[in-house]
């Protein structure tokens, strides 16, 4: 049920961004869509690719350290993840943008809401 109203959301959509992928909510959606419709995928991250394991090993209460760097390893040999440097770039061409509850808590992701009024 759940996965016929993702793609009934996704229908159309030329580009899905996802924020912040090392955290447990958009994580979760990530991997989906990542096994599901990659082409589309652009995630994005507010660390450095280098900083990234650290970073989703910390959020990975639901895992085990094992099963986590097997996921943060196929999230980075993806390469559908924008970093830092790259952080939201795009995002305002995305036909949909999925982020966390927490999103507001950054200013860097006030871009979103500001792209998201236009």
């Amino acid at each position: 049920m759940l996965e016929g109203k993702i793609k009934a959301m996704l229908d159309g959509a030329t580009e899905v961004h996802v924020v912040g992928v090392s955290g447990q909510e958009c994580r979760a959606v990530f991997d989906y869509l990542l096994v599901s419709d990659p082409n589309r995928l652009v995630g994005h991250e507010n660390s450095s690719r280098h900083e990234f394991n650290e970073t989703f090993l910390r959020y990975s209460d639901a895992y085990s350290k094992e099963e986590a760097e097997i996921m943060a390893e196929r999230f980075l040999s993806s390469g559908r993840i924008r970093f830092k440097e790259d952080y939201l770039k795009g995002i305002s061409e995305g036909s949909v943008v999925i982020v966390p509850q927490a999103y507001r808590r950054y200013p860097a992701n006030m871009e979103i809401i500001e792209a998201a009024k236009a």
